[in-house]
């Protein structure tokens, strides 16, 4: 509302894209703003989002959380949203600067929202990266390590005559349910 408050107080000729980033500024949820106005009579506003993907919890509180880190504040949680544990609660508008925990954030950021309904869970656990189901179901998220002699057999005796190929690494998903 803010936001088109804001554009109907101008015209093409007193357009000013700074003053429509004020009005949504303190909305953590808006990611970026691009305005343009063409005389006469044309005014155009691209807004897009970030939503969350998960709720962060520590001791005396809880926030929602973006994919890229932007805590996006209380106001945006849902119970749908998977929770993640953590030591510390980042404000509104500042960025989660954990590793894992980003880890984390861009695994669940890349579900769509259809699926990502369906998480309760995401962790660190023996086999990497473990995304729990409401339904049991486990996803595990790892990098793997190809080896070199796996990919190719042993190099000739003997002086080399071109590029040796180094090991390459790939990541690797693979499910399972939890009773098997």
């Amino acid at each position: 509302r803010r936001l088109r408050r804001r554009a109907r107080s101008m015209s093409t000729m007193d357009f000013s894209a700074a003053s429509l980033q004020a009005a949504v500024a303190s909305f953590h949820v808006v990611k970026s703003l691009r305005a343009s106005a063409s005389f006469p009579h044309r005014m155009s506003i691209d807004v897009t989002e970030q939503l969350p993907v998960a709720t962060l919890s520590a001791a005396g509180g809880s926030t929602a959380v973006a994919a890229d880190g932007t805590v996006l504040g209380a106001g945006m949680m849902s119970d749908r949203l998977p929770s993640i544990p953590t030591t510390v609660l980042p404000s509104p508008g500042q960025s989660v600067s954990d590793s894992q925990l980003r880890s984390y954030l861009a695994v669940l950021g890349a579900a769509p929202a259809s699926l990502l309904a369906l998480v309760s869970r995401i962790y660190m656990g023996a086999q990497g990266l473990t995304v729990q189901m409401r339904n049991g179901l486990l996803a595990y998220f790892a990098a793997v390590i190809v080896v070199r002699t796996l990919l190719w057999p042993p190099a000739p005796a003997g002086p080399r005559t071109g590029p040796s190929p180094a090991s390459s690494s790939a990541s690797a998903a693979s499910t399972r349910t939890a009773s098997s």
